[in-house]
């Protein structure tokens, strides 16, 4: 002390120079500052020790310094004052640091936090506001703030990046800097390396630290930090720590007050400091209920007080939008009323108005009969006029009509004729000059074909021809054929002169075929109609024939065609005439009538003026009428809205205070039972809302969370677009419809600038880094754009529409308080009832699809009638009150009020339609819920298996795909009730599949379980006889409370004493490869789960290869083909991705549980038809079957046996398919090699193939011993059995496990199904008490295991409501007693010298063991005396809390062996093995005992071998000792072997005196035997007797004659006895193996005892 307060005394008086302050001041402050501030860090260090709590309070000379640090200049500085700008907002100065009043000392304290918030580690919750107060004190300060940006490659390299920048802004340029960094921006432990510790050249560190500030921000709850604290001591002591507490409730309120206090309510003064007030208390009852559901449902939710201000924000919007509702509806009604009122006074004036205008319409209706009168005669002479015309338009019209009809039917007519020409025309087009060319060309002797049709042509143009002759020609027929015709001789030279003619084709084009008479067209049909006249053969000799021909054929067609129309077309033009003649007649009367109607016109338009002068008064009446009858409908109508109208307005002030009050309870509701289910969610308004009464506030009667702040139309469009109808479903939609807005990079920046929502799925438990700017808001505006830094990039944001949202598949996220801060986290965890629906929908939907689709609509319909009911009388409010003239001026309000009530009355009457029939649908729909039940109850089942192993993970989709699955294999039925019981019957065995290939073969009993204890509701009333449906159960209680070894035998029993269960649910099932493969689809993998002895490889293999898909994988595109089938082998992991669990199936290749599951399996998986007809030779074929039984059985066995612990195994092996397959694969080929070798093959199993795992010799001697009895000549003899010749007990159903000879594999598959369920231990060749320890942990593990899927019930206090201690107090208080209860220390150098004196020295090998074994016991003392001492002093604070410490602490707690005490660090033993803290401190005093006892010179008669450390070196002292006395008779030590013999005594007190030779030994046990002291051998174990004492064992020493090789020659008694193994603990492994006693065994063989698995024992541990 002396020398720091001269270090620190000089430094404090430097600063009081004597030429500036008196004497008196320099002596008395100097020094009281001095020793002031010494003795306060003094007091500190005692008070404030560091506890594991509080591992922080580490004080150090590095507080002292900074309490003396002073600088050259101490300001008090007004943060509050501006900086100076000019009008052009340019600096010109910056605020002054002078000192300044500070006002009172909260303000004072206050500022200065904050501004020393850039020089501290600040530590809390996040959303404490670390960070906010570092920014702000920065920019208090001045400072340059910098934060690292984290992205995911960030990195050790991107560090030194930031470091180099943050280092050269403070060292280099010499600005001030904060470093603002975060326990969330810790990527990698290696970033702290650098943060504790920097090495920086003197200059620089100068600047650094006067210019670099570095602020850490950590979370208390980030189970990391305690151990970083350690790690980087740097942290801690090179910091200053400000730990944020939670927020008291006085600093709730202030902070509510500060929000609330001037904001607008329109509430009484009293109900708004009420609201402000208990603001701070729900935080607190927010918080006590996130611990509380963290004990009942191990989920961590976190309030912290940024959710505090995010609750007063909601409340603030919740409270502003409910009053908004209020006053825009009271300011409606309140016009309304005030309409109604002003149009009752408007009726009476209407009266006096209506009784003038009805005179003048009196006059008027006299004035204009008169002109009626006159009217009338001018119009008769007009009519008659009208008629006189109207007859002649009559008589033109039917004459016009008759000339259309004739003109008609002559251009029909016509219109025949013209295909004829155009075919003419055609033909003649398609002759060309040359072919007339041609033509001419054979004047001398041309085709007769052309004669012919020249002839024609001729005659057609009336050209002159030649005197006719009949002459021959030759012309072919129509088929092709030639002929001979006689024909008249053509005119050819006539022809020739026509072709000749240059006008030739132009007189054919130009023939006036009108012209042609009928004498022409006879000759011409003498032409065409010869059987040798044809256009196709005259075509053949000429083209140009081709067209003559069919020209000539055409001119006779048209004058046929014609000639009738001619007729016709004559008279058409005479009546034409006629019709010329009429139409003028009709115009001349036409133009008198026009003369009279102008006449009429002229008197009607006076008559229509006098009209519209009485219609306007008759209007005006009439209006004036409507209006009173509209203003007593008006009134009429809204009499009953009137009367609820008018309570309104004088209820409005209450209203609005119970606004104020109501949104303030339900505000916290709606936001803090988000991330809850149901069961906390509920509880939560009653928490938060209790004592509104009592505190006088006007809440409104009946809250409710949904009916506040969602109306009954919005949740009906919410259910029919397939949300649940639950509670908990429908809050779950509030919260998300009421959020407020906040590759990824390039989808982020697309979504922020359009204003679209943004969806992130399958996050985990941590949030990509690059969306920090969205959630923490960090928005820059620049004039009306608002902008993001996203990477670097400024990317716009549209704020008012843009939202972001999180989808996790984790069934229990643990959510960062940060992250929880920054989002609301909302629970959309189905519940039971919401699943239940909607699984009964879907089942409807498969089974009656017309009634769901009936059902959907009713639904639409009731939701659309009910909205229409609200928009309605919306409407009706808003058209009373938002009229701006009288209401006796809106004309359409009456209509709509009318219809309004005829709406309003048909949709009341709609909705009563509705309600009947949704009443009828759902009693048909009821038929189908127990499907619906039962799917909902299996889905909660699976997903209870989740917490009993990860990999059991399944999604909805995944149960959903099981449930129609189930639904469309179930047998179908007409009656409805056997239908839904075939479908519950097959969904249950359906999901009891799909779990059975799960991870766990344990848990498949477990889930059963589940299933059946959820699916009934015993009455526990009657007694177990009276009621089949409660006697399994209540049986099952009984056994479990009498024998708890035969639960699992009575969970079995139960399930198949429950009617919709049975024994398919216990039977084992196994799943082959190909069972597997036909399950599986293109999309849906299969994850092979590895475990012991299970390896599917080859079995995959060998399906591919069948399936000719050698290549497993194969590249995906983005179809895949419908042959696809990927299959993932993998371990258990609880960080297996969950994604690709809940979409695939899982599946475990486990080895059976059972005999009849392992042979079952074998049977169906490794041994098929093909295997068993491999051999198939008479005389080795049933030698190859039943050796191929018999390997199977033995397979089954040596899995089996390893359920059996240590009694089975010394270690169990991981037995597998490939041994067996081994196996059977050596047998084949031996038996084809020829005649079996027995020793061989025995040797080739026990020893090669499943010896080659095997590395214990004990385990080797029992294998051995299993060969010897099942794979040898005996076994495969008739009458053999496996069954043991005498057991203990009845093997179940007195089954004769017999070696089965079949050549169909069928027989082996019906045989092994009809094994008992239960096997024996005996065929083990175990006692019937295995099965005790076996079936006892069976049963604690599924009784474990069971308890794993319940929810934890919320901690309690002590009895008389006392808080309960804390895990502090609750160590101190043990290690306290345990201290007390540690041997005192042994002094070497007494020991020795009582081992000198008392005991003959150290030249004897006895004492020096004993010395050997009190050193290492006094090493025990020390450590455990050391750490209990530690442990008291680091829980007060004395010393620091090591991670040991901690470690150790927990063990205590738990009433575990701390590890330190058990095992060294480099992992070997150090002490004694035993499970309990009580059990091993008692063997700490008995070895005590016996060590002081041994030193007090009397040797002991007998020796606890338990008691030492090394008993293997206590039985060679032994020996040592033994041969030294026997040093005459030439003994050698190595020539020396072990006899032991059991005494008949046994208990230490009935020892009288040591033996001669040798030691006895006492305390031992014997595991799997018992010893027969009558007998003086070995024998069977009593019942339920799993260990037993073993008498006094005399061990000596002595030596056997040697043959002629020199080994020992052991006589044949000494050989027939059995050698027992003897170990230090039930775990048999050769570390902890002492020696084995030969013990005497008269009653069985050695081999007996090998299969009982029989061992000696040092403790039972």
């Amino acid at each position: 002390m002396t020398s720091i307060n001269d270090l620190y005394g000089q430094m404090l008086a430097g600063r009081f120079p004597a030429d500036a302050f008196s004497p008196d001041c320099i002596e008395g402050v100097v020094a009281n500052l001095t020793s002031g501030t010494i003795d306060l860090w003094n007091r500190v260090k005692a008070k404030m020790l560091p506890t594991p709590a509080k591992f922080h309070y580490i004080f150090n000379m590095r507080e002292l310094s900074r309490a003396a640090a002073v600088a050259e200049e101490q300001h008090f500085v007004d943060f509050f004052r501006d900086d100076v700008y000019d009008d052009d907002e340019v600096l010109i100065a910056e605020a002054p640091k002078v000192y300044e009043s500070g006002g009172s000392l909260d303000a004072i304290r206050d500022r200065v936090e904050i501004c020393r918030a850039a020089q501290r580690s600040w530590v809390g919750v996040g959303g404490s506001g670390k960070q906010s107060l570092t920014k702000l004190a920065a920019f208090i300060a001045r400072h340059t703030l910098f934060q690292i940006t984290l992205t995911k490659s960030y990195n050790v390299a991107s560090l030194m990046e930031d470091l180099k920048t943050v280092f050269n802004l403070a060292g280099h340029l010499r600005k001030q800097v904060t470093f603002l960094f975060t326990d969330a921006e810790i990527k990698s432990e290696d970033f702290l390396e650098y943060i504790n510790s920097e090495n920086l050249n003197r200059f620089f560190i100068d600047n650094a630290r006067d210019n670099l500030h570095l602020v850490l921000c950590m979370s208390p709850v980030n189970p990391k930090f305690p151990v970083r604290a350690r790690r980087f001591p740097g942290l801690i002591s090179s910091t200053t720590i400000d730990w944020f507490l939670p927020w008291p409730q006085e600093a709730l309120v202030a902070v509510s007050q500060g929000l609330l206090g001037k904001y607008a309510m329109e509430a009484e003064p009293r109900v708004k400091d009420q609201v402000i007030n208990h603001m701070g208390a729900v935080h607190s009852i927010v918080v006590e209920a996130c611990e509380e559901y963290y004990s009942a449902m191990r989920r961590k939710v976190y309030q912290t007080p940024k959710s505090f201000l995010s609750f007063i924000d909601n409340y603030k919007d919740t409270y502003k939008r409910k009053l908004k509702e209020t006053s825009q509806k009271e300011a409606n009604v309140s016009l309304g009323l005030k309409k109604l009122t002003q149009g009752e006074a408007d009726v009476d004036k209407l009266k006096g108005v209506l009784a003038l205008e009805e005179v003048k319409l009196q006059q008027a209706s006299q004035q204009t009969r008169e002109m009626l009168e006159s009217l009338k005669l001018d119009q008769a002479k007009a009519d008659r006029k009208s008629e006189e015309v109207a007859s002649i338009k009559a008589d033109c019209e039917s004459e016009k009509n008759r000339i259309e009809i004739e003109r008609a039917s002559c251009e029909k007519d016509l219109a025949k004729a013209i295909p004829i020409v155009e075919r003419a025309e055609t033909a003649i087009g398609m002759i060309k000059p040359s072919d007339i060319a041609n033509m001419k060309a054979l004047k001398s002797n041309p085709p007769d074909i052309l004669r012919v049709v020249m002839e024609g042509v001729l005659v057609v143009l009336m050209r002159p021809l030649e005197l006719v002759t009949l002459g021959t020609a030759k012309i072919k027929d129509k088929d092709g054929n030639n002929a001979e015709w006689q024909v008249p001789a053509p005119s050819w030279g006539n022809a020739v002169s026509l072709l000749s003619d240059s006008r030739f084709l132009q007189m054919i084009q130009e023939f006036d075929r009108d012209a042609l008479c009928h004498e022409t067209v006879e000759h011409i049909e003498t032409v065409v109609e010869a059987p040798y006249f044809s256009p196709e053969t005259a075509g053949k000799a000429s083209g140009a024939a081709l067209g003559l021909a069919t020209w000539v054929v055409a001119m006779r067609d048209y004058f046929y065609a014609v000639r009738i129309v001619k007729p016709k077309q004559e008279a058409l033009a005479i009546a034409e005439g006629q019709l010329r003649v009429a139409l003028a007649k009709l115009h001349e009367a036409e133009r008198q009538e026009r003369e009279v109607q102008d006449k009429i016109a002229e008197l009607k338009a006076s008559f229509d003026k006098q009209m519209a002068a009485k219609r306007a008064l008759e209007d005006n009446a009439t209006a004036l009428q409507n209006k009173l009858e509209q203003a007593k409908n008006l009134i009429e109508g809204l009499s009953g809205e009137r009367i609820r109208w008018g309570r309104t307005p004088r209820r409005s002030p209450s209203r609005r205070s119970a606004s104020s009050a109501t949104a303030h309870w339900l505000a916290p509701s709606s936001r803090t039972a988000a991330p809850s289910t149901h069961t906390t969610g509920d509880a939560h308004p009653g928490t938060l809302h209790r004592g509104p009464e009592d505190s006088g506030h006007p809440v409104s009667s009946n809250l409710d969370v949904i009916s506040f702040l969602v109306d009954q139309g919005t949740i009906g469009d919410w259910n029919i677009d397939g949300l649940p109808t639950d509670p908990l479903s429908i809050q779950n939609g509030i919260l998300l419809t009421a959020l407020n807005s906040t590759k990824l990079k390039d989808n982020l920046e697309f979504c922020m600038g359009e204003g679209k929502a943004m969806v992130v799925t399958g996050v985990e438990e941590e949030l990509d880094p690059l969306l920090d700017p969205i959630l923490e808001k960090q928005i820059i505006w620049k004039g009306d754009r608002a902008i993001v830094r996203i990477a670097d990039n400024e990317v716009d944001l549209d704020w008012k529409n843009f939202s972001m949202y999180f989808l996790t598949r984790l069934p229990n996220p643990h959510f960062s308080p940060e992250l929880q801060a920054k989002t609301t986290v909302v629970d959309f965890t189905v519940t039971m009832k919401g699943l239940e629906d909607q699984l009964l929908g879907i089942v409807i939907q498969r089974e009656q699809r017309a009634l769901e689709e009936q059902l959907e609509q009713v639904l639409a319909e009731v939701n659309a009638n009910r909205k229409s009911l609200q928009m309605l009388d919306q409407q009706l409010l808003d058209k009373l009150s938002g009229g701006s003239g009288n209401l006796l001026e809106e004309e359409g309000l009456i209509e709509m009020l009318a219809d309004t009530k005829a709406k309003a009355a048909e949709v009341s009457e709609k909705l009563e339609r509705a309600e009947d029939t949704k009443q009828t649908i759902a009693e048909q729909r009821e038929q189908y819920r127990p499907v619906a039940i039962r799917g909902s109850v299996l889905y909660f089942c699976v997903v209870d298996m989740s917490l009993v192993n990860v990999m059991y993970q399944t999604s909805l989709d995944q149960f959903v795909q099981l449930f129609h699955h189930a639904i469309s294999d179930a047998p179908k039925h007409k009656l409805t009730n056997k239908r839904v019981r075939n479908i519950i019957d097959e969904m249950t065995y359906t999901v009891y599949r799909y779990i059975n290939k799960g991870p766990l073969r344990a848990a498949q009993v477990l889930f059963v379980l589940i299933v059946t204890l959820r699916s009934t509701y015993p009455d526990f009333d009657g007694p177990i006889t009276d009621n089949r449906d409660t006697g399994p159960w209540l049986k099952l209680l009984l056994l479990r409370s009498l024998r708890k070894d035969r639960t699992l035998l009575a969970v079995r029993q139960f399930i198949r004493n429950i009617d919709f269960m049975g024994s398919k649910y216990t039977e084992p099932v196994t799943d082959t490869i190909d069972e597997i493969y036909e399950s599986m689809d293109a999309k849906t993998p299969v994850i092979f789960l590895l475990s012991v002895g299970a390896d599917p490889t080859e079995s995959i293999q060998l399906l591919c290869k069948r399936h000719k898909n050698h290549d497993i994988l194969k590249a995906m595109a983005d179809t895949v083909h419908p042959d696809f089938r990927l299959f993932i082998t993998a371990l258990p992991h609880p960080k297996f991705p969950l994604g690709l669990l809940q979409m695939s199936t899982k599946v475990t290749n486990d080895p059976p549980t059972g005999l009849q599951a392992g042979l079952n399996r074998s049977f169906t998986v490794l041994v098929s038809q093909d295997r068993l007809e491999r051999i198939d030779t008479p005389s080795q074929a049933p030698l190859w079957r039943r050796l191929i039984f018999s390997l199977c059985f033995l397979h089954s066995i040596v899995q089996e046996r390893r359920k059996f612990g240590p009694l089975g195994w010394c270690i169990p092996y991981e037995y597998n398919n490939g041994d067996l397959q081994a196996c059977i694969t050596f047998l084949e080929r031996h038996l084809y090699a020829g005649t079996i070798s027995w020793p061989t093959l025995q040797y080739m199993v026990a020893e090669a193939q499943y010896g080659g795992k095997i590395t214990d010799d004990e385990d080797r001697r029992l294998f051995g011993a299993y060969t010897k009895l099942w794979v040898s000549r005996a076994a495969v003899e008739d009458g053999f059995t496996f069954n043991p010749a005498a057991p203990i007990n009845a093997i179940p159903r007195d089954f004769v496990y017999s070696v089965l000879d079949s050549t169909e594999i069928d027989a082996y598959r019906k045989y092994t199904a009809n094994l008992p369920d239960v096997d024996s231990p005996e065929l083990f060749g175990l006692h019937p008490n295995a099965d005790l320890t076996f079936r006892a942990k069976e049963a604690s593990e599924l009784l474990a295991t069971l308890g794993e899927t319940q929810p934890r019930g919320a901690a309690v206090s002590t009895a008389g409501g006392a808080k309960a201690k804390s895990l502090d107090e609750l160590v101190m208080e043990l290690a306290s007693d345990f201290v007390k209860q540690v041997p005192a220390d042994y002094i070497e150098d007494v020991y020795v010298e009582q081992i000198r004196k008392r005991l003959g020295g150290m030249r004897k090998p006895m004492n020096i063991f004993l010395f050997q074994e009190i050193q290492r016991f006094q090493a025990v003392i020390e450590r455990v005396r050391n750490m209990l001492e530690q442990m008291v002093l680091a829980i007060k604070g004395d010393v620091v809390m090591t991670k040991e410490l901690q470690e150790a602490m927990v063990d205590l707690n738990d009433a575990k062996v701390p590890k330190p005490w058990l095992f060294t660090p480099g992992g070997d033993e150090f002490s004694w093995l035993f499970p309990g803290l009580g059990q091993w401190f008692n063997s700490f005093a008995l070895r005590d005992a016996q060590f002081r006892e041994w030193l007090e010179g009397s040797v002991p008669p007998a020796f606890w071998m338990t008691g030492f450390f090394n008993p293997q070196g206590f039985l060679t002292a032994m020996k040592q000792q033994t041969t030294r006395d026997n040093a005459r008779s030439n003994w050698a030590l190595d020539d020396v072997d072990y006899k032991t013999e059991v005494l008949d005594i046994e208990r230490l007190e009935q020892v009288g005196s040591a033996p001669d030779t040798g030691v006895l030994a006492y305390g031992l046990l014997m595991d799997g035997a018992r010893w027969n002291k009558k007998r003086g051998s070995l024998a069977e174990s009593e019942p339920k007797v799993l260990i037993a004492e073993l008498p006094i064992l005399h061990v000596t020493a002595v030596t056997f004659p040697k043959d002629g090789e020199g080994n020992p020659v052991k006589p044949a008694s000494e050989m027939a006895k059995y050698e027992c193994p003897l170990y230090r603990y039930q775990a048999r492994t050769a570390r902890y193996l002492v020696f084995s006693p030969r013990l005497e065994t008269k009653d069985h063989p050695a081999d007996h005892w090998i299969l009982r698995g029989v061992a000696a024992l040092c403790t039972r541990a």
